[in-house]
């Protein structure tokens, strides 16, 4: 068995009594999910990593939404759109965007699990590609099949890499967003990361000091003004 580093909530069995619904620690978690047949009595594990996500997201995406593109979006960079969408499907018309963003990271978690690869990865890492997914939208970021041949192949680079040529908004390049992927990418590479992003007249440049690392021919969007940014 792997070795779990976090703690662990456990969401039981709701049709247990309410007074017996509790949270449990790391080393109750293994135990009782060794003791019960999971076919019939099946526990979800939420690892921190949802819980890290959520806590950045106000570093990630600020407190005032989307300024740039003029997508209506919550506090938490959440379009209105998803957030009605996601009441309806958990029946939950008074759903606040907090509890909309949370639940919508919990369904991160469980889409980008299922690709090869992804838990292999270490915690970091792991939510580092939820806040991607997070800001592309799951429909768009499962169809980066260069992305998802790196991951199932264990090319951490090669996956990685393929983040940066998703730094579009509304069809054009921004460098904003391109600093986004950059640090996603040195999460996975501490050791080598990306320095500075420069958005050009065609599109983007990474650099790893003053050495060109990656370039992205994409005209850039309205928002997006030509300079640098440094990591």
């Amino acid at each position: 068995m792997e070795e779990i580093k976090n703690s662990y909530k456990l969401p039981m069995d709701t049709s247990m009594a309410p007074d017996k619904i509790r949270e449990v620690s790391t080393g109750e978690a293994i135990k009782v999910a060794s003791t019960i047949d999971i076919t019939l009595n099946p526990i979800i594990v939420t690892p921190n990593i949802v819980d890290n996500v959520y806590n950045n997201l106000i570093n990630t995406e600020g407190k005032g939404g989307d300024t740039a593109t003029g997508i209506p979006t919550g506090s938490l960079g959440l379009t209105k759109k998803l957030h009605e969408s996601l009441k309806v499907k958990t029946g939950n018309s008074s759903m606040t965007e907090e509890e909309a963003s949370r639940y919508y990271i919990n369904e991160l978690y469980t889409n980008l699990s299922s690709l090869p690869g992804y838990t292999n990865l270490n915690n970091k890492e792991q939510e580092t590609l939820i806040d991607t997914a997070y800001n592309v939208g799951w429909s768009n970021m499962s169809k980066w099949k260069g992305f998802a041949k790196g991951l199932a192949a264990g090319n951490k680079e090669d996956a990685f890499r393929n983040l940066l040529d998703t730094a579009n908004t509304q069809g054009g390049s921004s460098k904003g967003i391109a600093k986004r992927r950059a640090h996603a990418y040195n999460e996975a590479f501490p050791d080598d990361k990306i320095t500075k992003v420069v958005q050009t007249k065609d599109g983007l440049e990474y650099y790893k000091g003053e050495k060109l690392y990656f370039k992205y021919d994409n005209p850039p969007h309205k928002s997006s003004k030509i300079g640098t940014l440094k990591l």
